[in-house]
C-alpha cells in the first residue's frame, strides 16, 4: 500500500500538507487497529481536517480512509467541505446576528412599553394636578374677592374689619405661594434653573426657617424645634442660600401641614464630606408602597387615603430638584400613623 496508494497520491499533486495528514492516518490506523471499526478484516477512519494549501489558502475536507486485505490495499476518499462549511459558518453568523438584533429589539419594545406607561402616568397626574390645581387657585381668589366685598359694607365694625383684611392676605399669600410653585417646577422641566453659589451660614439659615414657621406650628397647637450642631466658625459654608431655605422650608412646612398633634424637629449634622439635615415630624406617615412616589411632580393630587390637604402638590418635587442640582440626594423614612423623617444632604465646602 506504501509503494503504491501514497506514490499515487503524490504524483496527482497533492498538497504536501495534505499527504502528511493521510499517511499518518494510515500508520496510526495500523499501529492502533483494535480501536478503530473493524468489519470482515476491514479498517475504516473518517475525520474532518483542515489545510493551508500551497497557494496560502484554507482548505476543509473530509478524509475517509479504508484498508483492507490484511494492510496491503486502501482506499483513500476526500471530500471538500470549504464552500459548505463557510456557508455553515455564514449561517450561524447571520443566525447570532438575528438573534442579538432579536434581543436588541425584545430590550427596545420593553423600553418603549415603560416609556408609554410613564408618559401614560405622567398625562393621568399631570391631568389630577390640573383639577387640585384648579381647586387650589380658585378657594384663594374666592377668599380674596369675597372679602373685598364685604369691606364695602358700612356698618362693618373695626374687629370685622381686621378679620377680613387677615382673611384677604392670607388667602393673597396662598396664592402668591401657588405661583411660586408653578413658576419653580416650569424652571425645573425646561432645565434652566439658577444656582448662585454664596457663603451660607448654616445656623442663620435653619433660626430663620423657625422663626419663620414657628407661628404656623402654635396654631396648630405642634411643638416646633430645631438643632444645630455647628460652631460659629464651621457654620459658613458655599451653597445657595435661596435654594436651601426654599428647601428647609418647604419640608418644614410638609410636616406642619402632615401633623395633627405632637412635635415636628429638624436640624442638620455633619456626615463626612456631607452635611445632613433631617424633619422629623408625629404626624400621619407615608403608606409604604407611596414612599418611592412622593416626590414626584404632581403626586400629591393623586395620594388617596390622607386629610385633604391645601397646596400643589409641587413641594417635594421642587426640594428634590434642588437638591439634585446642588449636588446632594433627599430621601424619605416613614411609617404610616406614626410619622415621618426627611433627609437631604448638600456638600459640606467651607468658605477659606
Amino acid at each position: 500500500m506504501r509503494s503504491g496508494l501514497f506514490n499515487t497520491i503524490a504524483k496527482t499533486g497533492l498538497y504536501s500538507e495534505l499527504y502528511t495528514k493521510i499517511r499518518t492516518l494510515a500508520e496510526k490506523l495500523n499501529c492502533f487497529s483494535t480501536s478503530r471499526r473493524i468489519v470482515n478484516n476491514v479498517k475504516n477512519f473518517k475525520e474532518e481536517s483542515e489545510f493551508r494549501r500551497d497557494d496560502g489558502k484554507v482548505m476543509i475536507v473530509i478524509i475517509e480512509l479504508i484498508i483492507f486485505g490484511n494492510n496491503k490495499k486502501g482506499i483513500v476518499s476526500m471530500t471538500d467541505i470549504t464552500a459548505i462549511k463557510k456557508y455553515e459558518w455564514e449561517l450561524q453568523k447571520q443566525n447570532f446576528e438575528y438573534a442579538s438584533l432579536n434581543e436588541e429589539y425584545k430590550a427596545q419594545n420593553e423600553d418603549l412599553l415603560i416609556a408609554k406607561e410613564k408618559a401614560e402616568e405622567s398625562d393621568r397626574l399631570k391631568s389630577a394636578f390640573l383639577a387640585n390645581m384648579s381647586h387650589e387657585i380658585r378657594t384663594p381668589m374666592n377668599g380674596i374677592i369675597g372679602f373685598a366685598d364685604l369691606l364695602k359694607e358700612l356698618d362693618l365694625t373695626g374687629e370685622e374689619q381686621r378679620e377680613y383684611i387677615q382673611i384677604i392676605e392670607k388667602s393673597g399669600e396662598r396664592m402668591l405661594n401657588i405661583i411660586n410653585e408653578i413658576i419653580s417646577i416650569s424652571k425645573i422641566e425646561s432645565g434652566t434653573i439658577d444656582i448662585h453659589i454664596s457663603d451660607t451660614n448654616i445656623n442663620k439659615q435653619v433660626k430663620f426657617v423657625y422663626n419663620s414657621l414657628k407661628l404656623d406650628a402654635e396654631k396648630k397647637g405642634l411643638n416646633l424645634s430645631y438643632v444645630s450642631f455647628f460652631p460659629e466658625h464651621d457654620a459658613v459654608v458655599k451653597t445657595d442660600s435661596d435654594k436651601l431655605y426654599g428647601i428647609l422650608s418647604n419640608l418644614v412646612k410638609n410636616a406642619i401641614k402632615y401633623t395633627n398633634e405632637g412635635e415636628v424637629e429638624f436640624g442638620c449634622i455633619r456626615k463626612g464630606l456631607f452635611l445632613e439635615f433631617y424633619i422629623k415630624d408625629t404626624g400621619i406617615g407615608i403608606h409604604k408602597e407611596k414612599q418611592q412616589f412622593i416626590f414626584d411632580r404632581f403626586i400629591q393630587a393623586d395620594i388617596e387615603n390622607i386629610m385633604a390637604r391645601q397646596g400643589a402638590g409641587l413641594g417635594l418635587a421642587i426640594a428634590k430638584a434642588y437638591v439634585e442640582k446642588l449636588g446632594g440626594r433627599i430621601w424619605v423614612e416613614s411609617e404610616e400613623g406614626v410619622g415621618s423623617v426627611f433627609y437631604f444632604t448638600l456638600p459640606y465646602q467651607i468658605t477659606t
